[in-house]
């Protein structure tokens, strides 16, 4: 041995077990330490330390916890020597090894008893977890398993989900999570959109666009009431592109206006999708911006049309000629046709049967009627173009979409004369493609919008001439222009929400030479489809305490235009011409009714739309001779009402009496009047001829807000509750923006909305003078707030709204009498903006009147009723009884006990009258303490007994006594005349009536009581 330790410190490292002295070993014996311990230590003396051998498992292994929590039992090993026994201060060091978890300290020491401890908390990951112990190159390893924690968080996906066409629809996901994000299984959830107009969602999540933005979709869980949102958008990506006329002709420089409807995924139309044009073969057909294709050499050409990735394409074919067209009696066009001239006699009807386009080579003159019913009509004339009948694609009913569009282009002079025109959709009327937008650009920078009149604008300038036929003049006289519908589409009414109402469509009037406007024989008017009115919600049935209804926007007005490539004269001949320019639609109204009891109620009014815009622009100059020109502008529409009716507190039953809800209302903001433009490259002249009325905006809408009356208090819950707030707001009316020749606004900006105030008053006090106790005391009035709309701003702004509040509005409840009365309640803030015009309608937002104190109330007179007693009429056993108190109307107001003193066949009863008989000396005992009344608060007053058939006199009186409790005499009352009585009022201390007669003989007696409530 001695030999080995010396080659063994010949190898010396220092040996790694804290405390080992001296002793070293070398380091390729490291991992043979726990064999060599015992020699070793032999060696170096008794003094020097155990090394650990292994590390044992005492608790903690295989647990089952929560992501983020600690296990319930703390992780423990037994440090160990060889030979099994425990080792003292070890160091034990800790790691986490898998799951992201952490362990109260990275090292513990082992005990007396070897065991070293630490706490371990699970990482957030669903799944195995394992820690490790190491000590003295001795290591075990622990595992648990961690679970998923309770809900904390509801997940919606897809993120950001996008639906790409009207109509279209997107599965929506819900699913719980904890508060680390791990998926959990179950979750009842009830979807909800923010904007129900834009998105609605069905019970099962799918989501459906109904209207191009953004609404925010709401998952909640029913059971935890958790929930999640995300946002949903709803676009339109061209899908297809159809192009009409479909296999068109045209001649050789001739021009073929062409049409592209862009529609998405689900065939909904997207009608300012740009779109682009391209020829398969620029030698036979060219086509520019705006689809107005030229035939250049005869022959065949693919003219595309491009939206997006969509694409549509017709077949142009370019000819020399084609045979006329000229019907002497009623026709039917039933698709697409291309013909030389043109010609429809007058008293010929043309009846298009489904959506056409007549390409005519030639000279189009229609003197008789063109008409169909909601198609799309179109007519491309090549060269002069002659309306003097009636054109009319009217629809039945407005249609969801708008109406189709009419479309009359011709490639020469134009020439409108004492025409009707009654239109579905858009009105197109040119000899030529309309100007670019660059001549038609906006106003200068810096120019507050306005009706203006600028001449010599550096934004118009004449287009390049140089079109086969020339680019002709136009002349319309004596012509009527009107929507066949007067307003666009309504939106849809809903309950929490509604749609939008439809933007109008326009008229454009588009020459390419010099237009010419006058009256003619019957005037010239053209009028412009005023936009559709915003969809109510009405919500008057709510499945939640609190309710909302919102009121759809208003559409705007259709726009007009009247361009020329040239010069623009207004003729004041035949009283000249008529622009009648449409009106905003008015804003949906909001209607909610809050559900009882105490159901909270917020209600919008839509905004109302801008009138329609007018535009007209010449590259050339503008003149407007007397009488030439009207302007009745449009209105911008109002704004929607909002009422708001919260529901009423609860009065108080089997518990306290709940507050009324709260209302809110906010009317819609009016539509402001036109931003109109006359502008033209050169002189503008007879500007101070143009006649202009109009153009007043809208007014904002009224709102209403009803809080709820807080609820009673009864007699075990005596106070009233609060009264529900009301907070109103009207809308802003809209601006007055249209300008005059002089610069000067012509009309007046819309007046703000009105308010009003109701209800809201507190509850009532409780009547508690029958127990009796403390009145009841009134609830506290609900608070009033907000302000009438601004009138509308600009040069001649509009008047703000009113106020007024109806009687008791936001009034404390009254309290209540009782034995101390109840307090009124305070009046509710009144917290109105000043300085409106006000109107009350009664005291307001004032303290309750407080209650009186209990009147005192008459006695009840009562008589002893003998029939009461258990015993036949007749002879009564001496004993105790009890005897029913009845008032006049029979009814029992309390008993008491009557003792029949001496023996058996000493007392009897008898009726008529009703009474109580014995033989002297003996009598009847009354027991006064024994009283019981049904009535609360009823006390025994007096006591009246009467005696009967005793004839008593003055030396031989009848006697009552009073006595205590133990039969002690504390007084006495005499009667000394037949049918006397004697009234005796309970003293203290007398519990007990003795009745007795006269010393001899029979006697009889009646026995009647007063009782007082709180005697």
């Amino acid at each position: 041995m001695d030999t080995f330790m010396t080659w063994l410190n010949a190898q010396s490292q220092p040996l790694s077990v804290r405390g080992f002295g001296h002793c070293r070993t070398p380091s390729f014996l490291r991992r043979l330490l726990p064999l060599l311990i015992l020699p070793v230590l032999a060696s170096c003396g008794e003094s020097g330390p155990t090394l650990p051998a292994a590390l044992q498992i005492v608790a903690g292994d295989g647990q089952s916890g929560t992501v983020g929590q600690a296990v319930a039992q703390s992780l423990q090993v037994r440090v160990v020597d060889a030979g099994g026994n425990a080792i003292a201060d070890v160091t034990v060091n800790w790691s986490v090894t898998a799951g992201g978890g952490s362990l109260g300290q990275s090292s513990t020491v082992s005990g007396a008893d070897g065991v070293a401890s630490v706490t371990w908390t699970l990482g957030t990951e669903v799944g195995a977890q394992r820690a490790t112990a190491e000590a003295g190159g001795a290591s075990t390893i622990f595992s648990a398993t961690a679970a998923a924690g309770p809900p904390a968080t509801v997940r919606v996906t897809p993120a950001d989900a996008a639906i790409t066409a009207l109509n279209g629809t997107v599965q929506m996901m819900a699913s719980l999570a904890d508060e680390f994000g791990n998926p959990l299984n179950g979750g009842d959830f009830q979807w909800a959109s923010g904007d129900e107009a834009v998105v609605t969602m069905a019970p099962d999540g799918v989501a459906t666009g109904l209207a191009r933005g953004e609404a925010e979709v709401t998952a909640t869980d029913l059971t935890s009431s958790l929930s999640g949102s995300t946002q949903v958008e709803v676009t339109q990506v061209p899908s297809t592109v159809s192009v009409s006329p479909q296999d068109a002709t045209v001649a050789v420089d001739g021009l073929l206006g062409l049409t592209a409807v862009v529609a998405d995924a689900g065939g909904s139309a997207i009608p300012d999708a740009e779109v682009g044009w391209t020829s398969s073969d620029e030698s036979v057909v060219t086509v520019d911006g705006s689809g107005v294709a030229t035939g250049v050499a005869e022959g065949e050409a693919t003219v595309t049309a491009t939206a997006g990735n969509a694409t549509g394409e017709t077949e142009v074919t370019v000819v020399l000629t084609a045979d006329d067209f000229a019907p002497v009696s009623d026709t039917q066009v039933e698709g697409d046709l291309t013909v030389g001239e043109l010609t429809v006699p007058a008293g010929v009807t043309l009846t298009f049967t489904a959506d056409a386009t007549i390409t005519a080579l030639g000279d189009v003159n229609i003197a008789g009627s063109l008409v169909g019913s909601c198609v799309q009509m179109a007519v491309a004339g090549q060269g002069a173009a002659t309306y003097s009948g009636t054109f009319d694609n009217s629809c039945p009913q407005e249609p969801e979409e708008g109406g189709p569009d009419m479309t009359l282009v011709n490639a020469g002079p134009l020439t409108v004369e004492g025409t009707t025109f009654v239109y579905a959709g858009e009105l197109d009327i040119r000899n030529g493609p309309p100007l670019e937008p660059s001549a038609a650009a906006a106003e200068p920078a810096g120019e507050a919008p306005s009706l203006s009149f600028i001449a010599n604008s550096p934004t118009l300038s004449p287009t390049e001439p140089a079109r086969a036929n020339g680019l002709n003049a136009c002349v319309v006289a004596g012509a009527t222009f009107r929507p066949s519908n007067p307003a666009a589409r309504d939106g849809v009414d809903g309950t929490s929400g509604a749609q939008s109402g439809a933007n109008a469509r326009g008229v454009r009037l588009s020459c390419t030479g010099d237009l010419v406007m006058r009256g003619g024989a019957t005037g010239t008017t053209v009028e412009a489809r005023d936009g559709g009115a915003g969809g109510d919600a009405e919500n008057l049935d709510p499945q939640t305490d609190n309710a909302s209804g919102n009121g759809a926007d208003g559409g705007n007005g259709g726009d007009m235009t009247v361009e020329a490539d040239g010069d623009i004269t207004f003729d004041g001949q035949g009283g000249g011409t008529t622009i009648q320019l449409s009106s905003g639609g008015e804003g949906g109204h909001g209607t909610v009714l809050g559900r009882d009891p105490g159901g909270n109620a917020t209600a919008d009014g839509g905004e109302g739309g801008d009138g329609g815009n007018v535009r007209v622009e010449a590259t050339g100059g503008i003149t407007v001779s007397p009488g030439g020109l009207t302007l009745l502008v449009g209105v911008g529409g109002a704004g929607g009402k909002a009422i708001a009716n919260a529901g009423n507190g609860r009065d108080a039953g089997e518990s306290a009496a709940t507050a009324g809800g709260s209302a809110t209302a906010t009317g819609g903001v009016g539509g402001s009047s036109v931003e109109g433009r006359l502008r033209a490259s050169g002189d503008v002249a007879g500007v101070l001829n143009i006649n202009i009325t109009g153009g007043h905006g809208g007014p904002g809408g009224d709102a209403t807000a009803v809080g709820g009356k807080g609820g009673d208090g009864n007699l075990a819950f005596p106070d009233g509750a609060k009264g529900g707030s009301m907070a109103a707001n009207g809308g802003k009316g809209g601006e007055a923006r249209t300008k005059g020749p002089l610069g000067t606004v012509i009309g007046t900006s819309g007046k703000g909305g009105n308010i009003r105030l109701v209800n809201g008053r507190g509850g009532m006090g409780a009547d508690r003078c029958s127990i009796p106790n403390t009145g009841g005391n009134g609830g506290r009035g609900g608070d009033g707030s907000g302000a009438p709309g601004e009138g509308g701003g600009g040069d001649n702004p509009g008047n703000p709204g009113s106020i007024s509040v109806a009687a008791a509005t936001g009034n404390g409840g009254d309290g209540d009498d009782g034995k101390g009365p109840g307090v009124g309640g305070d009046g509710g803030t009144d917290g109105l903006a000043q300085g409106f015009a006000r109107v009350d309608e009664g005291p307001v937002f004032q303290a309750g009147v407080g209650g009186e104190e209990c009147p005192e109330e008459p006695p009840v007179e009562a008589e002893a009723d003998p029939s009461s007693m258990d015993v036949p009429q007749g002879v009564v056993p001496p004993g105790d009884y009890q005897i029913a108190f009845r008032d006049a109307t029979n009814a029992i107001v309390g008993f008491m006990i009557m003792r029949a003193l001496g023996p058996t066949g000493n007392a009897f009863w008898a009726l008529n009258p009703p009474r109580f008989g014995w033989a002297a000396p003996y009598g009847w005992l009354i027991l006064l303490n024994t009283l019981e009344t049904l009535q609360p608060g009823l006390g025994l007053q007096v006591l009246t007994v009467c005696f009967l058939n005793t004839f008593p006199t003055e030396e031989d009186p009848a006697v009552v006594e009073s006595q205590n409790s133990e039969g002690e005499t504390l007084g006495t009352h005499n009667v000394t005349s037949e049918g006397g009585c004697t009234e005796i009022t309970p003293a203290e201390g007398v519990s007990q009536l003795r009745i007795r007669g006269r010393p001899s003989g029979f006697s009889d007696a009646r026995f009647r009581a007063r009782f007082l409530r709180g005697g």
